[in-house]
C-alpha cells in the first residue's frame, strides 16, 4: 500500500478553506493544484531538487504555495522577508544561493548566484530530502544560517497534524520558526490559516473579528501593545479560544494584566528555538508562566542554570557559524537562563547574553522589568546594561510611563518601589522616560545596548 504524501492529503480536504489572504479564500484542492503548478514553473526556470533558493517574503497565499513547491521539489528553501543589500553576501557565498524568487513580483525567479555547495547540503542529498534555512535575527551580529530538513519538519507535522478546523492567525513571520511551525500546524491539522498583512493592534484585533479566529500566536510585547493601544475594546474579540505566546519570555505581571482583558481564553506558553523548533507544553494553569515540555520528539535538561534541549527536529548545522551551541552530547545550549521547580515545571528567568554585570552582582532584565510592571506608572519597560567605568556596567530602564507627569517624579518613584523589592545593586542608575518601547521587527523587546 503506497504512503500517502501531504499533499495528498491537501487534496483529500478538497472544498475547505485553507488560506484567507485578504479578500482571497484558498481550498485545500485550490492549494495543492497551485503548488503542482508552482513545481511546473520552477523546473521551466532550472530549479531543482538541492537547489538553495531565496524565498523573498512575508506570508502570502503566493509565498505558501512557493515555499510548499520547494518543499515538493526537494530543493532548499530561504525564507526571507526583509531582503537587504547587507543580506545578499551572506546568501550567496555562505548559504549557496543559487535563485531568488519574488511571489509580490508575479512570481518572479531570478539567478543570483552560483549555488556553491555546503558540506551540509550532502545530509539533504543522501536523505533525499528538502532543506529549509533560516537566518537568525542578528541582535548580536551577522546572523546565523541554521539549516534544517524541511522534510523531517513536515513530516512531524503531518504526524501529530489530526483534524482540528480551528482558525488560526498567522501573526509570526514566515522567516520564523515560529510562523512556519503554525503555517504547518494548521495546514496539517485541517484548520484555516489568517494571513496578516499588518502586524499593528488595530489590523490584528480586526482580523480576529472579521474571520472568527480562534488562535492567536503572537509575542508578550505585542500583547501589550494590544492592551495599551485598547485595540481589543474596539472589536469583537470573543471567537478567541487560545493565545500562544513565546519567541521571548512572559513577565509574570503583563500575564496578569491580560488574563484580566481576556478571562475567557486560554493561555498557553510555547517554547523552541530556531535550531531544535517548536516544542508541545503543558503549563499547571493558565495564569502560570511555568511550563513541561510535553513532546515525544524533544527532551531538555538544565545545566549550570541554562536550559538545553535535544530534538528529532534538531538543525542539521549552522553554514556560516562552528556549532559551538551543541554540546559533544548533542544537546543544544539555549542561551536561556532557567530553573526547574518541586514539581518539575520550567522557569525561564532571562537569556543570559543579556544578564547585566555589576561589579560581579549578576542582574536578569526580566527579572527587574517584572517588578516594576507592578508599579501603577509604569505602562512598559525594558531592562538593559550599559558601560560603567567603575563596576563594569550598571543598569538602565527605558520606561513608557502609563500618564504625564515629570521625569523626576517618575525617577524617585521608581527608586522609592524597588528600594523595598530588590537589592541595592539591581536600583537603576538611569531612568529614561520614553514614548515607546524599543523591539525588533519579530516584536521582541531589545535589551542589549551599545
Amino acid at each position: 500500500m503506497t504512503t500517502s504524501t501531504w499533499l495528498d492529503e491537501m487534496k483529500a480536504r478538497n472544498g475547505d478553506i485553507a488560506l484567507i489572504d485578504g479578500e482571497i479564500s484558498v481550498t485545500f484542492a485550490q492549494l495543492a493544484s497551485e503548488i503542482e503548478s508552482q513545481v511546473d514553473t520552477l523546473k521551466r526556470h532550472h530549479v531543482s531538487a538541492g537547489d538553495p533558493v531565496i524565498l523573498n517574503s512575508d506570508f502570502s497565499a503566493a509565498g505558501i504555495v512557493t515555499l510548499l513547491a520547494l518543499a515538493r521539489l526537494k530543493a532548499i528553501a530561504i525564507p526571507i522577508v526583509n531582503l537587504n543589500k547587507e543580506l545578499m553576501p551572506v546568501l550567496e557565498s555562505e548559504c549557496g544561493a543559487r535563485f531568488l524568487v519574488t511571489p509580490s513580483q508575479d512570481g518572479r525567479i531570478e539567478t543570483v548566484g552560483t549555488g556553491a555547495d555546503h558540506q551540509l547540503y550532502a545530509t539533504l542529498r543522501r536523505r533525499d530530502a528538502a532543506g529549509l534555512v533560516l537566518l537568525s535575527s542578528g541582535s548580536t551580529g551577522k546572523p546565523k544560517a541554521i539549516l534544517h530538513d524541511l522534510d523531517r519538519l513536515l513530516e512531524t507535522r503531518k504526524k501529530a497534524g489530526g483534524h482540528n478546523r480551528l482558525t488560526v492567525l498567522l501573526f509570526l513571520l514566515f522567516d520564523h520558526i515560529g510562523g512556519i511551525n503554525t503555517l504547518i500546524k494548521t495546514l496539517f491539522s485541517g484548520g484555516v490559516a489568517v494571513i496578516a498583512r499588518a502586524r499593528q493592534p488595530d489590523a490584528i484585533c480586526a482580523l480576529v473579528e472579521s474571520h472568527r479566529v480562534n488562535v492567536l500566536p503572537t509575542s508578550p510585547t505585542f500583547l501589550n501593545l494590544i492592551l495599551l493601544s485598547g485595540a481589543h475594546t474596539r472589536h469583537d474579540m470573543s471567537s478567541l479560544r487560545l493565545i500562544t505566546y513565546g519567541t521571548e519570555p512572559m513577565p509574570e505581571e503583563l500575564l496578569r494584566r491580560v488574563r484580566v482583558a481576556f478571562p475567557k481564553i486560554r493561555f498557553v506558553q510555547t517554547f523552541g528555538t530556531s535550531e531544535t523548533g517548536i516544542a508541545a507544553t503543558k503549563g499547571p494553569r493558565s495564569a502560570s508562566t511555568l511550563f513541561k515540555i510535553d513532546d515525544d520528539s524533544q527532551e531538555f535538561r538544565i545545566l549550570d542554570g541554562e536550559l538545553q534541549l535535544r530534538s528529532n527536529n534538531q538543525f542539521l548545522g549552522y553554514l556560516n557559524y562552528a556549532d559551538a551551541a551543541v554540546t559533544e552530547d548533542g544537546w543544544f545550549r539555549t542561551g536561556d537562563a532557567a530553573e526547574l521547580t518541586e514539581d518539575g515545571y520550567i522557569r525561564i528567568r532571562g537569556r543570559l547574553k543579556e544578564m547585566i554585570n555589576v561589579g560581579g552582582e549578576k542582574v536578569l532584565p526580566l527579572e527587574l522589568e517584572t517588578i516594576l510592571l507592578d508599579h501603577p506608572l509604569v505602562a512598559d519597560c525594558v531592562v538593559y546594561g550599559m558601560p560603567n567605568a567603575i563596576t563594569g556596567q550598571s543598569v538602565w530602564v527605558d520606561v513608557l510611563p502609563s500618564g504625564a507627569m515629570e521625569k523626576s517624579e517618575l525617577q524617585k518613584s521608581i527608586h522609592d518601589f524597588l528600594a523595598e523589592r530588590v537589592q541595592r545593586f539591581k536600583i537603576p542608575s538611569r531612568v529614561k522616560m520614553v514614548d515607546h518601547i524599543e523591539m525588533s521587527e519579530r516584536f521582541k523587546k531589545k535589551r542589549i545596548r551599545s
